[in-house]
């Protein structure tokens, strides 16, 4: 893809936003989306490659060959680093990761939140990873085996799954992280990214239908912030809370499909910056290890230092620094091996 380098710096601002949601309580953090924006950033990211990669497969001579090549490919990437990191804090007799350790190793820690309706120490932000997981395992036949005509309808179908699900389950009274967690509740946004990448597949020479999703994504950012304040406030109900959603639903994937195709101006200097283009590069790491690494760093630099008093910003460099350097070690030493091994994956005949 002509801007992966756009989209590395995408999922630079992805985990900056899940950093800033999960690490820091100043008073406007607990109450923002802001933590769930990054979340759901990488869900529409993820909706949008995957499928762009589905679609070239779908042309293939041998669909099922594609289709191997597919899993091949995600286990290399996904798998060593997310199994490496529960297998090694299991070993060493992490509790938080053992108690959960079951759900976690067969991708439904999604599952176990919502069955239980809060979020588990240290662990809760494995739940997305479960989420794309299970949608990797039933997309590639939709892509690959629906016939054409149908093929955008079922997309939009999967969309509107969410909302009616998450119509149910609030009518049903579960709880924020119960219907967060819920298997078709971020479908939205996977799918979403992947109705844009079957736009950009099928009918890349036609431009009018982004100008309206850069209109359409203004208008939604400004109604997301609006329903955001009045929920501060108090104000809400549900149709605001779901409506919510889909307002961010439109202007992520405004600003993914706008980054594959390359921003310019000060956008595109942000975006294809060094520092944030490799935070992206390795972001994958920095997701699975930043709940884990941040408390154990905290806990033995003040077994250390019983003295130490820092604030929470301070706190939060020392968070960034040690996943920094952890998930780099990982990249370099660990995931790069298994991600060369990819190369032999891509060619589709």
């Amino acid at each position: 893809m002509k801007y992966m380098r756009q989209l590395d710096g995408v999922r630079a601002i992805a985990i900056l936003l899940v950093f800033t949601g999960h690490w820091f309580s100043w008073a406007w953090v607990p109450t923002s989306p802001i933590g769930g924006m990054g979340v759901n950033c990488f869900f529409v990211l993820s909706g949008f490659l995957i499928t762009s990669i589905l679609l070239q497969g779908r042309k293939a001579s041998s669909k099922a060959a594609a289709l191997k090549n597919f899993y091949i490919r995600r286990f290399l990437r996904i798998f060593p680093l997310y199994y490496g990191v529960l297998f090694f804090f299991v070993i060493i007799g992490y509790l938080p990761v053992v108690k959960t350790f079951l759900w976690d190793l067969s991708y439904c820690t999604n599952i176990y939140i919502f069955l239980h309706g809060s979020w588990p120490f240290s662990v809760s932000h494995l739940w997305s990873l479960s989420m794309e997981e299970q949608f990797y395992l039933v997309w590639p036949y939709l892509i690959f085996f629906v016939p054409s005509r149908f093929l955008a309808p079922s997309i939009i179908f999967a969309i509107i799954l969410s909302p009616i699900s998450r119509i149910i389950l609030y009518s049903m009274h579960f709880s924020i992280p119960s219907i967060t967690t819920f298997p078709l509740c971020s479908l939205d946004f996977l799918g979403f990214g992947g109705l844009l990448a079957y736009y950009r597949s099928y009918y890349p020479q036609v431009t009018w239908p982004l100008k309206k999703l850069r209109f359409y994504s203004i208008i939604a950012i400004i109604l997301f912030f609006l329903t955001w304040m009045l929920r501060v406030k108090g104000y809400h109900n549900l149709f605001s809370d779901i409506s919510f959603y889909s307002l961010e639903m439109i202007f992520l994937g405004y600003f993914i499909f706008r980054a594959s195709e390359g921003f310019t101006g000060i956008a595109g200097k942000v975006l294809g910056f060094g520092p944030i283009v490799y935070i992206g590069k390795i972001s994958y790491g920095l997701y699975v290890f930043h709940l884990i690494i941040g408390p154990i760093i905290k806990f033995k630099l003040l077994s250390l230092y019983p003295h130490l008093h820092l604030n929470e910003l301070q706190w939060g460099a020392v968070y960034l620094t040690s996943n920094l350097a952890v998930a780099s070690t990982s990249y370099f030493f660990y995931e790069k091996w298994f991600l060369n091994m990819k190369e032999r994956f891509i060619k589709i005949e």
